[in-house]
């Protein structure tokens, strides 16, 4: 059975931090679009503390590479991924303000040069009337789960598969425990705006 972190939210507005090893600045691009080079099921790949990932339309896939040898010449990968449970099937993942930059890409599936890189993706009704944004702030990769009127914050529900254990910390923080190593999520943070300001509202891992 995978592992699940179902947030109960109180708010219209729903925050995470994933936090990321590489020192960059917030306009840093995040995603890389799949312009042919991968295979279709993967949208955008990007980089994060738990190693690199792939976005897909229901949910995220992490890999994480190590030497297998002291020469560095065979490496193991351990994959595990996050699953939005009962999300929307036809969810559209769309990337926001263009970087300038682009990639090229060499490899079995053809040459691909011109691919487009994003400082921001946005799953747009991932849930009914919710929104999903990925971005970057403070050399941090960040998402928000975006409520707007008429969600119902019960819906959101994540389900971890291929890691070891799901426990939240005397902190609040997530921790998750794979065979290589523990990652923390920070406690989530939640507010609501009302006449354009922020009212924070406490919201926990369940």
């Amino acid at each position: 059975m995978p592992n699940s972190i179902k947030s109960h939210l109180v708010s219209l507005v729903f925050g995470l931090i994933l936090i990321s090893p590489l020192a960059h600045a917030s306009l840093v691009p995040i995603a890389t679009e799949n312009g042919g080079q991968w295979s279709s099921e993967i949208l955008f790949t990007g980089s994060s503390e738990k190693g690199s990932l792939r976005f897909l339309k229901d949910g995220l896939s992490y890999a994480l590479i190590r030497p297998s040898d002291t020469a560095g010449l065979e490496f193991n990968c351990l994959v595990w991924n996050e699953k939005f449970r009962g999300a929307n099937p036809e969810v559209q993942v769309s990337g926001i303000d263009k970087a300038l930059s682009t990639s090229s890409f060499l490899g079995p599936l053809g040459n691909t040069t011109g691919v487009n890189e994003y400082n921001e993706l946005l799953y747009r009704s991932i849930y009914p009337h919710i929104d999903l944004r990925y971005y970057s702030k403070e050399h941090r990769l960040k998402y928000d789960f975006i409520l707007h009127p008429g969600a119902n914050p019960d819906r959101i529900d994540i389900s971890l598969q291929g890691v070891n254990n799901v426990s939240v910390s005397k902190n609040g923080e997530l921790e998750i425990s794979t065979a290589w190593a523990v990652f923390r999520e920070s406690r989530p943070y939640s507010y609501q705006l009302i006449s354009g300001k922020k009212t924070e509202i406490r919201v926990d891992y369940v």
